[in-house]
């Protein structure tokens, strides 16, 4: 369901049930290749952005070798670390999600907040320093947000753009689509469409008309036999259910 300036527009030239899940994804890689130079090609940088991606395969092996290092941390101990199988993956899946949340070192930092998380800052910037330039896709999606807000001209693509969303979308992935310039987002609405975990959290993340839109829907409906009764009604909440004039089993009688 697009929403937005243009929704109409978008619509009509291409429906959001057309669009590929992954083309997000890899119009933001392919956004961020062009933005390294004007045009896409060989010149100046045009957004002062020199990467690669694929960092995400490398990060576990990156933290293994970086708790071998002579690392100053507060909280944890170094011979833990170093000792204990599994350490390094939990350190690259707790970064990964804080960069899907659209956050960077210096924002734990700033917060003043536990050693913990101090110390997961430390070594989360002495990381990106040893990866210098390879970037995980969710940091590319933030750097080209920021890129796009400093530089909305910057985008390399011309006329009205149609994004998809789906329920797991990052805050770094919504942060990336909502900077994209004449950009309308069509959402992929989920069952169940749980409240705190999704209604909630997709209107914080898109805004309150996308938020608006999504508890406005309801699934297709079909009768025509018991399965496509079932899967019509599956994950919808009980007020629906107990709604007046829902449609029975085909040749259930009412007792009583």
């Amino acid at each position: 369901m697009p929403y937005g300036a243009g929704a109409a527009r978008a619509r009509r030239t291409r429906p959001a049930a057309e669009v590929d899940p992954r083309r997000t994804q890899r119009r933001a890689r392919r956004y961020a290749f062009r933005a390294r130079t004007r045009g896409g090609g060989r010149g100046a940088p045009r957004c002062g952005l020199f990467f690669k991606p694929g960092e995400d395969a490398l990060r576990t092996a990156r933290l293994s070798a970086l708790f071998r290092s002579d690392l100053r941390l507060i909280h944890f101990s170094l011979d833990l670390l170093r000792s204990t199988p599994g350490w390094d993956e939990a350190f690259a899946h707790s970064i990964s999600d804080l960069e899907g949340a659209a956050l960077r070192p210096e924002d734990l930092e700033a917060a003043g907040t536990s050693e913990q998380l101090r110390d997961v800052a430390a070594i989360w910037r002495t990381l990106d320093q040893s990866a210098r330039h390879s970037w995980t896709i969710q940091r590319v999606y933030v750097e080209a947000a920021a890129a796009l807000e400093r530089r909305p001209e910057a985008w390399p693509f011309q006329g009205p753009v149609l994004a998809f969303a789906a329920g797991g979308l990052t805050a770094a992935e919504a942060r990336f689509l909502r900077a994209i310039p004449q950009g309308t987002i069509g959402v992929l609405a989920a069952r169940p469409a749980r409240k705190r975990y999704y209604l909630d959290r997709m209107e914080e993340l898109l805004g309150a008309e996308a938020g608006a839109a999504l508890r406005s829907v309801e699934a297709p409906r079909a009768a025509g036999s018991e399965r496509d009764l079932l899967a019509s009604y599956l994950f919808e909440p009980p007020a629906v259910l107990a709604r007046p004039g829902a449609p029975e089993e085909p040749g259930a009688r009412q007792l009583g």
